[in-house]
């Protein structure tokens, strides 16, 4: 027997945009060449930023944009840190 209460039929991605977006991250694995660096938010920054002006996305909560605001250039100087390192091996 299932549930006592009413289930609320939603997509898990929460919307259209969301949707865009998930479509267009399975769209272009691996999101480097060099499987050291696998991670689109950490190691592919840019990746991330494509996509988000690509799919029109947008932050739903407080604060989660800074990854790609506020925080663009520690992004990048971490994953250029990475790189360096992941190219050698």
């Amino acid at each position: 027997m299932g549930p006592s209460f009413p289930l609320e039929r939603r997509s898990f991605s929460g919307g259209a945009g969301k949707e865009a977006l998930f479509r267009a991250i399975r769209k272009r694995p691996p999101h480097h060449e060099n499987h050291l660096k696998p991670y689109m938010i950490i190691d592919n920054p840019e990746r991330l930023r494509e996509m988000i002006e690509e799919t029109h996305s947008y932050f739903t909560h407080p604060g989660a944009e800074e990854v790609v605001t506020t925080m663009k250039g520690e992004m990048d100087a971490s994953a250029a840190r990475v790189e360096v390192i992941a190219d050698k091996i």
